[in-house]
C-alpha cells in the first residue's frame, strides 16, 4: 500500500459509493479540483483529481456501454487447443465493469499469467457443464519491495509516485450454468466469457463445447443495440442467417397456401376465416421479427425469446387445425400435422430434434437449425427455397512454397452451385475459418451463381502467425435463402514450414462432417443391403481433353473383428470413371457393415474410407504414371 495521507474521494465523493457500493456520509457530487495559488499541493488532492476523472469514465463505460469485446476484435475468445482438460484464450481487448483488460497474446488456461495456484481442470465422469469466465482486479505496484525498479529515476534515487496496475486471470467454475456460485472478492470485476458443454469421460475440449458467452460488437458507433450473434466450431449464426430463417417459414407458409398444398378441411366459412388467422399470425410473428432483427434491434437474448414465442404461434395454429381443419379426419391432414409436430417437439425415431429441446436448453442456434429443418420440410412440396447442393473446391495457391510466418499467399477456390430454386439464381454467403491467430481475407463475402452449375472463383488470402505452426483452412459456401444448404468439403490443412496442397480433381462432397470432422453414417444404412453411397466428384478442368480416372476406395473401421465390413484394404472397389472436358462427375463409394444375423456394427464405431482417383487415359490413349489424388475421411456410426 502507498504512502498517503488520507483518501478524500473516498471520504467524500458519491461516485465511490456508486462504483463500489460503500457508504459515503453525506456524499457530494464533486466532479473537479481547482488549484490554487500560494497553498501547499497535497497528495490527497492529486489523487482525488486523478480518482474523480477516472471514476466518472469508469461510470460511463459501465452503464452506457457495457462489458464486451469490440467490433473486429476477438478478445479473451476460448478456443481449443492441444491437450487434455485445457482451451485457448485469444489476444485482444474486452471491457469488464467499465475496465479495459488487455491480452497482448494467445495463451491457454494452463500456460496464461497468473496461473499459479489455479485448479487443475478435472475430466467429467458424467456430461457436465462449466462456466469459463475472467477475473480481473487492481493493484498498486511500487518501484521497490519486489516490484518495477523502473519506476525509480536513477537521478533521484527514491520511490516517488506508485503505480496502479491491472491483473486478470481466466478461471473455471465446474458444473456450473452461471457465475452465481462463485466466490466474489472485493475489488474484483467479473465477467462470462463461455460455457463448455463436457461430455463424459472426454478429456479433450473440442469447438462444438465450446458456446461463446461474450457480448461482440460493442462499438457504438455501428449500432446502439449489439446484434445478434452465435458461433459454436464452423456452426455460425448472424443477423442475415436469422432473417434468412424467418423469411424461410413465412414465404413457405405462403407459397403451400396459396399452391393449395396447406392440407386442411373446414366445416364453415367461419371456421376457415380462424384457421386462416391462426395461420397469418404465424407470418405475422415471422415477419415481425425479420424487421426487427434488420434493423439491429434484436440481441441473444431478444432472439430466443422470441424464438420461444415464434414456437407457441406454430404450435397454436397447429391446434387450431386439429380442432377445426380436419372435420373429416382425412390422413393426409393428420400427417401434415404429425409431422409438422415432430419438427417442432423432436422425435428420435424420425432422427428430428426440434425447436422445443433447443428452447429448452436455452441454445439459440440449435432453435434456429431446429426451425430451418422445419422450413425445409414445409418448402418440399412447393419448392420454395433453394434445394441441392453447393461444392467449394480448392484450386490453387500463390507462390507455391513453404509457408513462412508473417507472407501472405492467395489460395484460389472454385464455388459451383448445384441447386434448384424457384429463382434463377441464387446468392451464396462464403464462410471462413482457420488458426485463431491466423489472418484471413476473402475476396468476395458473398457470391451469386447460376442454379445447376453456375460457378465462379474467390480468393481467400492467408497469412501465418508464429503463434500457431498448424491450421485447417475451411472455406464453405452457405446458401444465404437456406442455410441447410452449405458445402461439404473438409478444410485444407496447413503447417508453416510445409509447402501447401496442391489443386485437385478429385473431392469429397458427400454430406458436411460434424464438428469433429467425422463423417456421421447411420447404423441401419451399413446394415441394410444396399449399404451406404459416400459421394465423391472427379473434375476434368481441360477444355479439350476426355479423361479417364481409375477409382478405388475401402473401408477401414476401428475394431479388431472386420468380419461384415467391405470393401477392405486387402480387396477395395476399383471402378473407371470417363469424365468429358471442362465437366464434373459423381462417384458413389458404397461402404457395408455386418448384415442381420450378424451383430450390426456398434454406436460410435470410428474409422476411415479411404478413396484413391489416378489418371489413366487421356481421350482413349493410355498414362503412365497419371496424377493420383486420395481423400481419407474420417467416420463414426450413429444411430
Amino acid at each position: 500500500m502507498g504512502n498517503f495521507s488520507r483518501d478524500t474521494f473516498k471520504l467524500t465523493n458519491i461516485m465511490h459509493q456508486l462504483i463500489t457500493g460503500e457508504l459515503v456520509s453525506n456524499p457530494a457530487h464533486y466532479v473537479g479540483i481547482r488549484l490554487q495559488q500560494g497553498v501547499p499541493v497535497l497528495d490527497a488532492d492529486w489523487n482525488e483529481l486523478e480518482d474523480i476523472r477516472r471514476t466518472e469514465l469508469l461510470a460511463m463505460i459501465r452503464y452506457f456501454i457495457g462489458s464486451g469485446v469490440p467490433a473486429g476484435n476477438q478478445g479473451f475468445q476460448i478456443l481449443t487447443t492441444s491437450g487434455q482438460n485445457n482451451f485457448s484464450v485469444a489476444a485482444g481487448i474486452v471491457m469488464v465493469d467499465g475496465l479495459l483488460v488487455i491480452n497482448e497474446n494467445i495463451t491457454t488456461y494452463q500456460t496464461q499469467s497468473g496461473v499459479a495456484g489455479l485448479p487443475t481442470l478435472t475430466t467429467p465422469v458424467a456430461d457436465r457443464t462449466d462456466m469459463v469466465y475472467l477475473d480481473t482486479w487492481e493493484e498498486e505496484v511500487t518501484g521497490s519491495d519486489g516490484g518495477d525498479p523502473r519506476l525509480i529515476d536513477n537521478r533521484i534515487g527514491i520511490e516517488t509516485a506508485v503505480r496502479v496496475k491491472r491483473e486478470w486471470v481466466v478461471r473455471v467454475r465446474e458444473n456450473a450454468n452461471d457465475l452465481s456460485s462463485i466466490v466474489r472478492e472485493n475489488g474484483h470485476s467479473y465477467l462470462p466469457l463461455a460455457r463448455l458443454k463436457r461430455r463424459a469421460a472426454v478429456a479433450g475440449i473440442t469447438s462444438d463445447m465450446i458456446i461463446d458467452l461474450r457480448k461482440t460488437g460493442i462499438t457504438l458507433a455501428e449500432h446502439l443495440k449489439v446484434p445478434l450473434f452465435v458461433q459454436m466450431g464452423l456452426e455460425m449464426l448472424d443477423v442475415t442467417r436469422f432473417v434468412a430463417m424467418l423469411t424461410g417459414l413465412r414465404t413457405s407458409l405462403f407459397a403451400r397456401l396459396r399452391q393449395a398444398q396447406l392440407p386442411h378441411q373446414t366445416a364453415s366459412v367461419q371456421d376457415e376465416n380462424v384457421l386462416l388467422i391462426a395461420l397469418q399470425e404465424v407470418m405475422n410473428r415471422a415477419h415481425i421479427g425479420e424487421v426487427q432483427t434488420a434493423s439491429r434491434n434484436m440481441d441473444n437474448q431478444d432472439a430466443l425469446q422470441f424464438m420461444s414465442r415464434l414456437y407457441d404461434v406454430q404450435n397454436d395454429f397447429l391446434d387450431v387445425l386439429e380442432s377445426i381443419g380436419n372435420v373429416a379426419s382425412d390422413t393426409a391432414i393428420q400427417d401434415f400435422i404429425i409431422q409438422y409436430r415432430n419438427y417442432l417437439d423432436g422425435s428420435a425415431a424420425d432422427f428430428i430434434k426440434g425447436l422445443k429441446i433447443a428452447m429448452d436448453n436455452q441454445d439459440l442456434l440449435a432453435a434456429v437449425i431446429a426451425q430451418e429443418e422445419l422450413n425445409g420440410f414445409l418448402s418440399a412440396p412447393v419448392t420454395n427455397l433453394p434445394e441441392g447442393t453447393v461444392n467449394v473446391f480448392y484450386n490453387s495457391v500463390i507462390p507455391f512454397e513453404a509457408l513462412a510466418a508473417g507472407s501472405a499467399y492467395a489460395f484460389t477456390f472454385e464455388v459451383e452451385s448445384q441447386v434448384t430454386s424457384p429463382l434463377g439464381s441464387e446468392e451464396f454467403s462464403i464462410q471462413t475459418a482457420s488458426a485463431a491467430s491466423w489472418t484471413l481475407s476473402v475476396s468476395q463475402n458473398s457470391v451469386t451463381l447460376t442454379n445447376l452449375g453456375g460457378k465462379t472463383s474467390i480468393t481467400v488470402t492467408v497469412t501465418p502467425n508464429a503463434a500457431e505452426t498448424q491450421a485447417i483452412l475451411t472455406v464453405t459456401a452457405i446458401a444465404a435463402r437456406n442455410p441447410l444448404v452449405r458445402s461439404p468439403q473438409p478444410g485444407i490443412t496447413l503447417q508453416i514450414g510445409v509447402e501447401p496442397p496442391v489443386g485437385t480433381f478429385f473431392f469429397y462432397a458427400d454430406t458436411r462432417l460434424n464438428t469433429q470432422g467425422q463423417l456421421e453414417i447411420r447404423q441401419n444404412h451399413l446394415t441394410r443391403t444396399t449399404g451406404r453411397d459416400i459421394l465423391f466428384k472427379i473434375k476434368n478442368d481441360n477444355v479439350s481433353e476426355i479423361r479417364t480416372y481409375g477409382i478405388s476406395h475401402y473401408i477401414s473401421p476401428s475394431v479388431a473383428d472386420t468380419t461384415g465390413w467391405s470393401p477392405l484394404q486387402a480387396s477395395p472397389a476399383t471402378q473407371n470413371v470417363q469424365v468429358n472436358p471442362n465437366m464434373t462427375t459423381d462417384y458413389f463409394a458404397r461402404v457395408d457393415g455386418p448384415k442381420p444375423p450378424a451383430s450390426a456394427p456398434p454406436i460410435g464405431t470410428t474409422g476411415e474410407i479411404v478413396s484413391t482417383a489416378t489418371l489413366v487415359e487421356i481421350n482413349g490413349s493410355p498414362v503412365v504414371g497419371g496424377a493420383a489424388v486420395e481423400i481419407r475421411v474420417n467416420f463414426i456410426v450413429i444411430a
